[in-house]
């Protein structure tokens, strides 16, 4: 979008839109517990 996006104002304007829709929304998610550790790590 940055070299052609100044041919589609609306369009850049309906990204940020939904970028900013779903951030909100991914926000919004209650947070659980287990989101400390991404993945279990096994030691040998």
């Amino acid at each position: 979008m940055d070299v052609y996006g100044h041919l589609f104002p609306a369009l850049n304007a309906a990204l940020n839109d939904r970028l900013d829709d779903v951030f909100r929304s991914a926000r919004a998610l209650p947070e659980s517990p287990s989101t400390s550790a991404i993945v279990a790590l096994r030691t040998r």
